[in-house]
């Protein structure tokens, strides 16, 4: 994370040698500002289709069953959002 960014460099900047450190932030949830997509999020979102594709078949191959997935999401639901979307 970013604390150990930042330990890395107070470390390497302590004991002489120039150096820079770039922290880059990843979130499943993609719920960091002015980025479009964060890392893991498309993975996320990846494995989130199987799921439901998965639910959906369980659902339809049986007569009154439902599928149910929870996805995360904390407090923005972009990856619920997205999943679910191309299922049409």
């Amino acid at each position: 994370a970013m604390s150990g960014a930042l330990q890395i460099t107070t470390a390497l900047a302590g004991s002489g040698h120039e150096c820079s450190c770039v922290g880059i932030p990843a979130t499943i949830n993609n719920d960091i500002p002015m980025v479009d997509r964060s890392l893991g999020f498309n993975t996320a979102c990846t494995i989130a289709r199987d799921s439901l594709k998965a639910a959906y078949v369980e659902a339809t191959c049986n007569a009154n069953c439902i599928g149910l997935v929870k996805l995360a999401g904390l407090h923005s639901g972009f990856l619920a959002l997205e999943a679910t979307l191309p299922m049409g």
